[in-house]
């Protein structure tokens, strides 16, 4: 399942565009939004992780792309790097009640966390 903004854009010869997330179109229209911390501290990154509905493809990775240093940075409650944040959401989900689709598309955004920034996860010599 897909959040779109349900318009398609036409380029410039009137023949219509890819859909674009909702997170997308923010990147687009505000490219620094990725740093923007919350009252909480939180970075739009780990807002996606907890709410747990934004895949990689659908918007997780324009997150990260905007803001790379986001992998290095730990969440302001857990003190946990975005894959570890990631990874504890799964560990709490009910898997009886997930559906394999969401179930999917977590682990997707986790391997692709944890491929951007293998080094958080290697002890260091």
């Amino acid at each position: 399942h897909r959040c779109c903004l349900g318009v398609q854009d036409r380029d410039e010869h009137g023949e219509d565009e890819e859909e674009v997330s909702i997170v997308q179109w923010l990147m687009m229209a505000y490219p620094n939004g990725a740093c923007v911390k919350n009252e909480r501290g939180y970075i739009p990154l780990f807002l996606a992780i907890e709410k747990g509905n934004i895949g990689w493809e659908e918007g997780m990775r324009d997150l990260v792309q905007a803001y790379p240093e986001s992998l290095h940075e730990k969440d302001p409650v857990q003190l946990l790097y975005p894959f570890q944040l990631m990874a504890s959401i799964m560990e709490r989900l009910d898997s009886s009640i997930i559906l394999p689709e969401r179930k999917q598309q977590m682990m997707t955004c986790l391997y692709h966390l944890i491929r951007a920034c293998p080094e958080l996860i290697i002890p260091s010599s």
